[in-house]
């Protein structure tokens, strides 16, 4: 992930209730602060249509 701004991954090594692993997040500097990553395959179709429009 070297290079790529704005993403952060963190792993989970232990967990009481849940799953374990690598998980990715946005990451904002200017607020300090990380949230959820949106991915491609969750966004809806709209989205990308009012994106690409000129």
């Amino acid at each position: 992930m070297r290079g790529v701004r704005g993403k952060a991954e963190i792993i989970i090594g232990k967990q009481r209730h849940g799953p374990t692993g690598p998980i990715e997040l946005a990451f904002e500097a200017e607020m300090m602060r990380f949230s959820n990553l949106a991915r491609d395959e969750n966004l809806p179709d709209h989205f990308w249509l009012a994106s690409f429009a000129v």
